[in-house]
């Protein structure tokens, strides 16, 4: 039992002000893909970034200037955090962040942003003079005309999920994907992917799971990963069902909800419904959906569960979890997530 060892990790997601109307410049549709992390979002701009080929996609602006948000936030400036999203969220969309003196270009250029962002190119000395933030006039002039020339605009992102959806409308063209997951599978995903959750839980967290079977007859330090994990998956289903109702409010935006689930197991349907929302109701032909994900087979492939967390995650099924999960979980029915006992799994 002592093999039953994972690691966590936790990334806020802070809900602020509502922002001031924006004014765009461009005529591309734009896009919020939107999810809690470690919910496919990455297969997803994967996907699209083959089904369409004028496309500019923006990712994880906002893990540059998450601390500086949370810091104003908690120091009681929350006008001048939602005013910093703001202005990320307008400079991406309307292409201002690739000029030469951008504030915005300067906190969101990380070594993950610029491997993935569309305007390196995925060229290697590109990507590197954007991580160290020396990128050249003709860097940022190739990358402005292959932002203001695009059809499609897509900014990805986990954190401050809920501004997007309460920012006033500024385009006609603005678009919000949510996509789901399984909370357990994302939960699960955290510890695979080795997030740092800093072990963290809660007292009644851990009280539960002492008191509950099969947990009580465990080691203390595997009781203690339980209580840990029994944090994050309550944590992950609170995220969903929050960005959730938020949308679910939304009257000025277009907004698009599929299950990465589903994306596995009918990729060319529900990469059309994908494709055919962003593109204003025209759908791509067949023979280019089945293209794609005849390209993309690998990467819609599930990986494995890495050994050591999967040693803790068959000690208890996962509807046992989730039983004990607190009230947030018990209510993922809402996102179409029901419990079914007599199989002992959730789905």
């Amino acid at each position: 039992m002592s093999g039953c060892i994972g690691r966590s990790a936790l990334v806020l997601c802070l809900l602020v002000l509502v922002a001031p109307v924006l004014v765009q410049s461009n005529q591309a549709t734009n896009v919020v893909l939107m999810a809690v992390g470690r919910s496919g979002t990455t297969l997803a701009e994967h996907l699209l970034s083959v089904a369409l080929p004028n496309l500019f996609l923006v990712d994880e602006p906002f893990r540059g200037v998450e601390q500086h948000v949370v810091s104003l936030v908690k120091s009681g400036n929350a006008e001048r955090a939602n005013a910093t999203i703001t202005k990320v969220y307008h400079d991406i969309f309307s292409c201002n962040f690739l000029t030469p003196d951008s504030w915005t270009r300067s906190v969101i250029s990380d070594v993950h942003n610029c491997q993935m962002s569309s305007w390196t190119r995925k060229q290697k000395d590109v990507i590197q003079r954007c991580a160290t933030k020396t990128a050249t006039q003709t860097d940022l002039d190739t990358g402005m005309k292959l932002c203001q020339s695009a059809e499609t605009i897509i900014l990805k992102t986990i954190r401050f999920r809920g501004e997007f959806a309460r920012l006033p409308k500024f385009s006609s063209q603005l678009k919000i994907v949510h996509l789901l997951r399984h909370p357990f599978k994302v939960a699960r995903s955290r510890f695979v992917a080795g997030w740092h959750f800093h072990l963290k839980s809660s007292p009644d967290d851990l009280q539960l799971v002492q008191s509950s079977a099969p947990f009580n007859v465990w080691p203390a330090e595997l009781q203690r990963l339980a209580s840990v994990f029994l944090y994050v998956l309550n944590f992950v289903c609170r995220q969903m069902l929050e960005t959730h109702h938020v949308l679910q409010s939304v009257t000025h935006h277009d907004v698009l909800e599929i299950k990465y689930e589903s994306l596995l197991a009918e990729p060319s349907e529900v990469l059309s419904q994908l494709t055919t929302f962003i593109n204003n109701g025209k759908p791509l032909p067949a023979s280019s959906i089945s293209r794609v994900v005849d390209r993309m087979s690998d990467k819609l492939m599930q990986l494995p569960t890495s050994t050591s967390f999967k040693k803790l995650v068959d000690c208890v099924s996962p509807f046992e979890w989730l039983a004990l999960a607190g009230t947030h979980c018990r209510r993922m029915g809402t996102l179409g997530y029901k419990a079914n006992p007599e199989s002992k799994t959730f789905r």
